[in-house]
């Protein structure tokens, strides 16, 4: 008897569609912003409407604007979606960490100092996510990425991690230390 019940699998599907109106139709064409709805869950057997649904995702941007109106577009989006179908939506937001921004002084030093020992390799965007922006609030900092040799993707079933890359961690970290503290210095 489904017209006895407010289905929250078909209000999910119609809210999946929805937000990714917030790329397609709030952001400039040229402005990244990446929006993933990468789990949902509902019901338990192929005959019962269940009384809840959820979903889980992330919102990635490199500027802050587009980041702060891709959430006020996701809570509209949320809260109109759940109304027009007359039921309700509880948001849990994680803002996260901001965007990785390194700078631009640090980066020059490092640069200087690994490129006889390190293939130094122009940075491209990537929405990669990183705790480490949390410290860059604050703090002036430099992030990259240190490749192992391994195959496959970061974040992914098939990654494999050689493990005497690990030597060239150790090696890059001894020299941004050295580096870093006569920069100080200075």
């Amino acid at each position: 008897m489904p017209e006895a019940s407010h289905d929250p699998i078909v209000t999910l599907g119609e809210l999946i569609s929805n937000l990714q109106t917030i790329r397609s139709r709030n952001i400039a064409p040229d402005a990244a912003l990446v929006l993933t709805i990468a789990a949902v869950q509902a019901g338990t057997t192929f005959n019962v409407i269940p009384n809840t649904a959820n979903l889980r995702g992330t919102i990635r941007t490199f500027n802050t604007a587009n980041r702060d109106l891709a959430k006020v577009r996701f809570y509209d989006i949320v809260r109109a979606t759940a109304k027009m179908n007359q039921q309700t939506a509880t948001i849990d937001w994680d803002r996260g960490p901001s965007c990785v921004n390194n700078n631009a002084a640090l980066t020059a030093v490092l640069s200087r100092v690994l490129k006889d020992d390190f293939d130094i390799v122009p940075a491209q965007l990537c929405n990669a996510d990183d705790d480490f922006a949390l410290y860059q609030e604050c703090i002036p900092g430099f992030y990259g990425f240190l490749g192992s040799g391994g195959n496959g993707t970061l974040h992914q079933s098939n990654y494999r991690c050689d493990d005497a890359g690990l030597t060239y961690g150790a090696r890059f970290h001894e020299l941004a230390a050295t580096a870093l503290l006569k920069w100080v210095r200075a």
